[in-house]
């Protein structure tokens, strides 16, 4: 092998050990470690420079978390040996005519990493790749339709957890959160919901629902017993089919509004947007169709189905008119 080959797999082999380093993070996240937690074991398992705190104990007591371990460890002792094997190659492959010759490969080679790793420690950028590594890291763990539990950071026995909703404990099902007592009998505080991609107003008033991602901080094992052991009901098992109104802004007597449809109001049901008259005669906007998670492109053709988002602007007392309960079909 030439020099500038094993250099360049050499660079390859950090990248691919900086982004093992992050996914392994993120399935001890997933299984209910902190980040820095995580973050230190991963490390220290990968690096086989052991593991000899007292956190340890949270590995060995959980047998995920050890599967997760043995795995680390034993990528850990690949990366081992390719690295010195290439080292080794690069030592005994070195030739100084050659290296001049190639000595442009080499430089873009070396301006290409730095560049690399300067891209991904950009905020939007890692942002991004954060995400894409954690919806990887959910179908790996085999964790999709399960609520996901992120923890961020952990004080004492309480802690700031993110959590993805697939589905809602009971408890939550079409209740405001002042009526499901979270705060008073449960000791957990709901600091954020991020619905749509948008972050809502948390208040007294505001109604949980699937899909959802919401930050809480509370009890850790309150928080895992109620997000993730609890009966957790899936939005087709709903059996409440009232439609869930959130207002998200007004301005006079109109409005920006999400609409959970658990039934789909007559007046649009089995039928394309074009044939609804929603515009002209309700004077009704279809900003956004979420369904299933997935944004839906909005054209004439556009139908409704239960269970889908939609963020609609226009009278507020003609949109709470229009999808109350009698007027629904199931």
């Amino acid at each position: 092998m030439s020099f500038d080959i094993a250099l360049i797999i050499i660079l390859g082999v950090i990248v691919a050990y900086a982004v093992l380093i992050n996914l392994y993070t993120i399935f001890f996240q997933l299984s209910g470690l902190s980040w820095a937690k995580s973050r230190f074991q991963v490390i220290s398992l990968l690096t086989n420079s052991g593991f000899t705190t007292r956190e340890s104990e949270v590995i060995t007591s959980n047998r995920l978390r050890r599967k997760l371990a043995m795995a680390v460890m034993l990528t850990g002792h690949i990366f081992s040996i390719v690295i010195i094997s290439l080292f080794v190659n690069l030592v005994f492959s070195f030739d100084a005519q050659q290296v001049s010759e190639s000595i442009w490969i080499i430089a873009i080679a070396a301006i290409s990493f730095v560049v690399l790793l300067i891209i991904i420690r950009l905020p939007k950028i890692n942002e991004a790749f954060s995400k894409m590594l954690k919806s990887a890291s959910i179908r790996i763990l085999k964790n999709k339709g399960k609520n996901v539990l992120t923890v961020f950071d952990e004080i004492g026995e309480d802690a700031v957890c993110e959590i993805i909703l697939y589905g809602l404990p009971e408890f939550l099902n079409e209740k405001r959160l002042e009526e499901t007592h979270i705060n008073t009998k449960y000791g957990i505080n709901v600091l954020s919901v991020i619905r749509n991609r948008k972050s809502l107003k948390v208040n007294a008033s505001t109604i949980i629902c699937p899909g959802d991602i919401i930050l809480v901080f509370g009890n850790l094992l309150n928080i895992k017993d109620i997000f993730l052991k609890e009966k957790i009901i899936k939005p087709e098992e709903l059996t409440n089919k009232e439609n869930v109104i959130n207002l998200l802004d007004n301005y006079g007597d109109n409005a920006i509004v999400e609409v959970q449809l658990n039934a789909v109001p007559e007046f649009i049901a089995n039928k394309p947007l074009s044939e609804t008259n929603i515009r002209e005669v309700y004077h009704i906007f279809i900003l956004s169709v979420v369904r299933r998670g997935n944004d839906v492109l909005i054209d004439g053709n556009t139908r409704f189905e239960q269970y889908d988002h939609i963020t609609i602007f226009g009278p507020y007392n003609s949109i709470k008119q229009l999808f109350i309960t009698s007027r629904n079909q199931i």
